[in-house]
């Protein structure tokens, strides 16, 4: 039976249309549940830190057959930056979710996670109170780029409320409530000493103090 080109066309027009419309159906439903995540997210930690922080996610990449969520480049940051104790902006590189149930989240905003881990390299891992990993600890402290000077013993402590370390900063730049950038953990990935985690360096913020805090 010979068909007729017009009738060729109509028959593989009913073929597309189906595929079509599951393909729109899949990417509506999506961009729904992505941005369901994403808000759900930032209703936790605003609600959890009582309004004194703010979760910002990035890109997201979505399983659905496997009920994952893929977070990358997203922060987590400080709204209250004058009369906080402590303030903290955190930038997560990657961030894994293994989530129990999707019902959950589209329809009561709830997020009931298997699993919750960093993925991707991690930073140094600071043991409380003290966390010195090896004899002599020296990272770097930068001021504008500039390498000013050595940080060693962090460790926290309840007086401070926060971390601290011993440094030597050059006397021209240890100027007191200065800001300056802290270099945490070693090139190359860690050491191959047994005891230290394979890890990435991180830069954050510190406050320079010419005398003592507590």
């Amino acid at each position: 039976m010979h068909l007729s080109s017009k009738l060729k066309k109509r028959i593989l027009l009913l073929f597309m249309l189906p595929a079509l419309f599951l393909l729109v159906c899949v990417g509506v439903l999506y961009f729904i549940v992505v941005h369901r995540f994403k808000d759900s997210i930032k209703f936790i930690v605003n609600r959890e830190s009582k309004g004194r922080y703010a979760f910002d996610a990035g890109e997201a990449d979505l399983s659905l057959r496997n009920k994952s969520i893929l977070l990358k480049e997203s922060v987590l940051y400080c709204l209250d930056t004058v009369n906080a104790d402590a303030c903290y902006r955190i930038k997560i590189h990657e961030i894994y979710f293994s989530l129990a149930s999707w019902k959950d989240l589209l329809y009561h905003k709830k997020i009931i996670a298997d699993s919750l881990f960093g993925a991707g390299p991690h930073a140094k891992y600071l043991d409380i109170p003290v966390s010195n990993y090896t004899a002599g600890p020296h990272d770097k402290v930068l001021a504008n780029g500039k390498l000013v000077g050595l940080s060693a013993n962090a460790g926290y402590t309840v007086n401070v409320g926060g971390w601290s370390s011993l440094a030597m900063v050059d006397e021209a730049e240890a100027i007191d409530g200065r800001e300056v950038t802290l270099v945490i953990g070693e090139e190359g990935g860690g050491s191959a000493k047994p005891t230290v985690e394979r890890h990435v360096q991180r830069q954050i913020r510190a406050t320079l103090h010419t005398t003592a805090l507590v």
